[in-house]
């Protein structure tokens, strides 16, 4: 199975502040940076391959992201029982469990520990419950042609086409996220403009409401999509909500790795499928 891996924009640069932030405290001109950062997320019922560890960075350093870590011994415990991770080949500074045996289920506390020289961290995270009432509106996605529409100077045509609603339960108003993959092995680009920048994969931002909607422009090709539904964990919410700061007043973002800075969280999810389909509009 394909391990998610939802790599927002907000937590590279949270992972930034609280690189630069550690050294302002620490030493303000120091010329090292030796605060392990953790990025870990565990997915429930998918495999553990999203451990990633840097350092910080100097602040006369023109680094904006901290060095990545490949040397330190990572592991997860349940229930006493330790499973070592090992570095994650020509990624720098990632981590994953070689085994089969390890499945991440709800209602689960993990331990991660990570040892590097002097230096021991670890934190703790529980697996949450998945999403309550996900649905989708239709298994069909229609989408059209909007090149059609849009002359040498990018102008024309509309872009008020349909899409899908994604709907669930959510009455504490917790945060929740979309994550849409094409599942085709050969699949047919949905025809666009050049200036629309598509991803491969949609992952949309965290949102306290009970619904999303995908529309054409989150899709890239036609056929059989996957839609997962991932319910945020308490840390990752503390993270996500802390990631705006007032330069005039630089706190440290929250972290739950005790001996260092970061997040080590948990999502799980609920999903369904759709089809792309393209049509004369």
């Amino acid at each position: 199975m394909t391990q998610m891996r939802p790599y927002f924009v907000w937590v590279l640069a949270i992972a930034g502040m609280w690189a630069t932030q550690a050294c302002a405290d620490s030493d303000p001109v120091g010329p090292d940076g030796d605060i392990l950062v953790v990025r870990a997320f565990l997915f429930a019922g998918e495999p553990v391959a999203d451990i990633r560890i840097t350092t910080t960075v100097p602040l006369v350093s023109e680094d904006t992201v901290g060095i990545p870590v490949s040397d330190a011994t990572v592991w997860l415990e349940r229930d006493n029982v330790r499973f070592n991770l090992i570095a994650t080949t020509g990624v720098a500074g990632a981590y994953h469990y070689p085994g089969s045996d390890l499945v991440v289920g709800v209602g689960e506390i993990f331990e991660l520990g990570i040892s590097r020289g002097s230096e021991s961290i670890s934190a703790t995270t529980m697996v949450p419950p998945p999403p309550e009432g996900f649905a989708v509106s239709s298994d069909v996605m229609e989408v059209v042609d909007i090149t059609a529409g849009f002359g040498g100077r990018g102008g024309g045509g509309g872009l008020a086409f349909g899409g899908l609603i994604v709907r669930w339960i959510n009455p504490e108003r917790d945060l929740f996220f979309v994550v849409v993959d094409n599942l085709e092995t050969d699949p047919e680009q949905i025809p666009a403009p050049e200036f629309i920048r598509q991803a491969r994969r949609f992952t949309s931002a965290p949102t306290p409401a009970d619904s999303t909607q995908i529309s054409q422009l989150s899709l890239t090709h036609l056929g059989d999509h996957r839609i997962r539904l991932y319910r945020v964990n308490q840390e990752y919410a503390d993270l996500y909500e802390g990631r705006v700061q007032d330069s005039r007043d630089l706190n440290e973002p929250p972290s739950n790795i005790l001996g260092g800075l970061g997040v080590f969280s948990a999502f799980s999810s609920s999903e369904g499928t759709f089809t792309a389909i393209l049509t004369s509009g």
